[in-house]
This record gives C-alpha cells, sequence and structure tokens, in this order.
C-alpha cells in the first residue's frame, strides 16, 4: 500500500534547542512556545484547524493581501453593519471617506506593511485636506481602530465572507 502524505497531518514537535513547540506549515515553521503547556498544543490545533479549512494553503497569505483589498472588504461590512432603521448611517460614508485618501496613497501597498509611518502620511494628507482638526482626529481613530486593525489580520478575510 503507497505511502499517502495528503492525508497527513502536520507534527506538534519540539525544537531541541529552545524548547518550544513548533509546527511546519507547508514548508514555514511556525512556534507555539514552550513545548508542552496547554496554550502551545491549543495554539497547534488551532492553526492546523485553519490550515486545514483553508484547504492545506498556508494561512499567511497575508502576506499578498493589499491595502485596497482589505478596505473594499472593511467597506462591504461597514455598509451591512452601520445601519439604522434599514438605512445606511452618516459613519459609513465617514469610513468610505477616509477610505477616499488611503486608497491613493497606499491601495496597492501591502496590507502587513501599512504602519505607523503610513498613518502619519495619511493624517498629513487630512490636514493638507484643510478640515478642521475634529474632523481630521476622529478620521485618524477610524483610520487606526478600524481599518489598521483589519491590515494586521487580514488573514480573517479568507475564513469569513465580509458582506
Amino acid at each position: 500500500m503507497p505511502n499517502d502524505t495528503s492525508k497527513r497531518l502536520p507534527k506538534y514537535r519540539k525544537h531541541k534547542r529552545s524548547g518550544n513547540a513548533l509546527v511546519v506549515l507547508n514548508g514555514r515553521e511556525i512556534y507555539l512556545g514552550k513545548h508542552g503547556t496547554a496554550a502551545s498544543l491549543e495554539k497547534y490545533n488551532r492553526l492546523v484547524a485553519e490550515w486545514l479549512k483553508s484547504e492545506r494553503q498556508s494561512c499567511d497569505s497575508r502576506q499578498e493581501i493589499t491595502v485596497a483589498e482589505v478596505m473594499a472588504a472593511y467597506i462591504g461590512f461597514a455598509k451591512g453593519y452601520y445601519r439604522k432603521d434599514d438605512e445606511v448611517t452618516r459613519e459609513y460614508g465617514l469610513v468610505v471617506d477616509v477610505c477616499r485618501v488611503i486608497k491613493p496613497l497606499y491601495g496597492r501597498a501591502l496590507a502587513v506593511e501599512f504602519g505607523p509611518l503610513s498613518l502619519k502620511t495619511v493624517r498629513q494628507a487630512l490636514i493638507d485636506s484643510d478640515v478642521s482638526r475634529k474632523h481630521i482626529n476622529k478620521q485618524t481613530d477610524r483610520c487606526t481602530f478600524r481599518l489598521v486593525s483589519q491590515f494586521r489580520r487580514p488573514v480573517s478575510l479568507c475564513f469569513r465572507s465580509v458582506g
């Protein structure tokens, strides 16, 4: 009987030098914490489940997702979330407005590369657009707390439909 490696699960292993647990998914070593602990076993189970759910593709596809893709997904989510009495609220429009500022600057950039310097550049673009300080601060907050949190974990786009 031939050895069918396509049905095997990645092994929970111990890194000898550090004593940490690790798993190899698609050729990439992922460290899970101290070997044998409940936390490392839980992380192993979660990562392998995500890997299986994504049809054995790397869960680190976030390296390929652009800022524009994350913003499009978030705008789709916001259109359904920011509603009152079956109508889209003003908050949705403000989210779209801040995305209009970000897109020309960072639309083609990778989402994981959007960091503090990028946020400062977006804030400066808002300042240059000659709007009030209060509006700039609120738009920067929208960008920081809503969009940037999505840039940091865009892998969630692989596992749930947004919109």
